[in-house]
C-alpha cells in the first residue's frame, strides 16, 4: 500500500481547508453592510449553489411574493422552473468563468430584470443586481424632491410621472383638473431646472441609488 509523504498530506490538507473556507457563509464587513443597506437598489451575494451570503435591506424588500425570486431557508430560488435552470446557469457563468449574465424573468405576466454579476477575488460567489420596476424608487423620489423643495402636490404629479402615467391620466388618477396638473408640472420643472418632460425623466432615471432614508 502507498503512503502519501508530509507534503503530500499536508497539500491535501490545505486544499481541503481552502475549500471548507470557501463554502463557509461569510457575512460582509460591517461598514460594507452598512454601504449596501443604503443603496435603493437591490443586492444580493450568494455561492454558487445560491445559497445566500449577503441581501442587503433593498433586496430584502423587492423579494415579496409578486417577485420571480425568493429567499427560502437561507436559499435564493426561482418560482418557475424555466427562470431556475437561467439563474443556475447564470451562477455558474459568474462565478467559475467571470461572466456577466442579464436575466429577464416572469412573473404574473411582467418582465424582472436581473444582473448576475462575478465578486472580484471572491471565486464561487456572484453578485445579483435586481432591476428596477420604475424611474427611482419612492424612497429616491421622496429625496429627491425634498432637495428641490417641491409641494407634496407636485410631488405626487412627478412620482405619477415616473410610473410612466401622462397628463391626462394623472389628472384622473389623483382627481384633479388636467390644468392642475399641468401647472404641477410646469412649477416643478421650474424648481428641478428640466426645460421639457422628457429631461425631467432623464434626471429622475440618472438620480443615484443612495436614498434609502430622507435627509435630516
Amino acid at each position: 500500500m502507498n503512503l502519501l509523504s508530509h507534503s503530500q498530506f499536508r497539500e491535501i490538507k490545505v486544499h481541503i481547508s481552502l475549500e471548507e473556507r470557501r463554502s463557509q457563509s461569510r457575512p460582509p464587513s460591517p461598514w460594507l453592510g452598512a454601504v449596501l443597506d443604503e443603496l435603493d437598489v437591490g443586492v444580493l451575494v450568494v455561492d454558487v449553489r445560491a445559497q445566500l451570503r449577503h441581501a442587503n435591506r433593498r433586496a430584502r424588500q423587492e423579494l415579496t411574493a409578486d417577485h420571480p425570486l425568493l429567499l427560502e431557508g437561507g436559499q435564493l430560488k426561482a418560482r418557475a422552473a424555466a427562470d431556475a435552470c437561467s439563474l443556475q446557469m447564470a451562477l455558474e457563468a459568474a462565478s467559475k468563468s467571470d461572466k456577466r449574465r442579464l436575466l429577464t424573468l416572469e412573473a404574473d405576466g411582467e418582465a424582472w430584470s436581473v444582473a448576475v454579476l462575478p465578486v472580484p477575488s471572491e471565486p464561487e460567489l456572484a453578485m445579483l443586481v435586481l432591476g428596477r420596476r420604475r424611474l427611482g424608487d419612492r424612497c429616491t423620489l421622496q429625496w429627491f424632491a425634498s432637495h428641490h423643495g417641491l409641494t407634496p402636490s407636485e410631488q405626487r404629479v412627478m412620482e405619477a410621472l415616473a410610473e410612466g402615467r401622462k397628463p391626462d391620466e394623472i389628472a384622473e388618477h389623483l382627481s384633479v383638473g388636467i390644468a392642475t396638473v399641468r401647472s404641477h408640472i410646469g412649477s416643478l420643472r421650474a424648481k428641478v431646472g428640466a426645460p421639457s418632460i422628457r429631461a425631467l425623466l432623464h434626471r429622475m432615471a440618472a438620480l443615484p441609488p443612495m436614498a434609502q432614508r430622507l435627509p435630516n
